[in-house]
């Protein structure tokens, strides 16, 4: 069982150590009455004082104070503000979808709901998804004939197309080439693709 803390007179008694510890640190005038002292353990003592402060209605100042055994030098360990039982308090969190009417929260549902079934319909409508619907397309090279019947010269003769056309677009170092320099170069490209 729990020993009850005995109030220490010398710092029950070291009121105006207590005040002045304050009046350095907080607005001039916000300093009121003496409300009491509170034993906290053995040598440590918290006395509360009204706080005049603007927008703290019922909120206390306080000052703790200890002392060494055997010693009658009184120290200052902390102080703030603290809301009194009387304090006007912010209310408690409350989630925002309790916080909600039935309506609203009907309402941001349907939105949700809309979004995802418009994210879907998108999905769905994108060349990518139709391609992955219709006829499985063979790669490159596999000589397998693909949706529309081309075989794999067919597909030969576009890369070959798309080659010349590369080269023709190149700047004018290319025309002053050998042609059989570039005739490698259209061997190369033909093979990466």
């Amino acid at each position: 069982m729990a020993r009850a803390i005995k109030l220490d007179t010398q710092l029950a008694g070291a009121v105006r150590e207590a005040h002045e510890a304050l009046i350095p640190l907080v607005p001039a005038g916000s300093v009121g009455e003496h409300l009491g002292a509170t034993a906290d353990a053995d040598r440590l003592v918290t006395h509360r004082f009204e706080a005049s402060v603007t927008g703290y209605r019922g909120w206390e100042w306080y000052v703790t104070l200890g002392r060494a055994s055997r010693s009658k030098v009184v120290t200052v360990c902390e102080s703030g503000l603290l809301p009194g039982p009387d304090a006007l308090l912010a209310p408690d969190w409350v989630p925002w979808s309790q916080r909600m009417s039935a309506d609203e929260l009907a309402s941001v549902q349907d939105g949700a709901e809309q979004a995802t079934t418009q994210t879907h319909d998108d999905a769905a409508e994108s060349p990518q998804a139709q391609g992955a619907e219709g006829a499985e397309r063979p790669e490159a090279g596999t000589g397998e004939p693909n949706e529309d019947g081309a075989d794999e010269e067919q597909a030969d003769a576009a890369v070959d197309a798309g080659a010349e056309a590369d080269a023709q677009d190149e700047p004018d170092e290319a025309e002053t080439e050998d042609p059989e320099a570039r005739a490698p170069r259209r061997r190369r490209r033909r093979r990466r693709s």
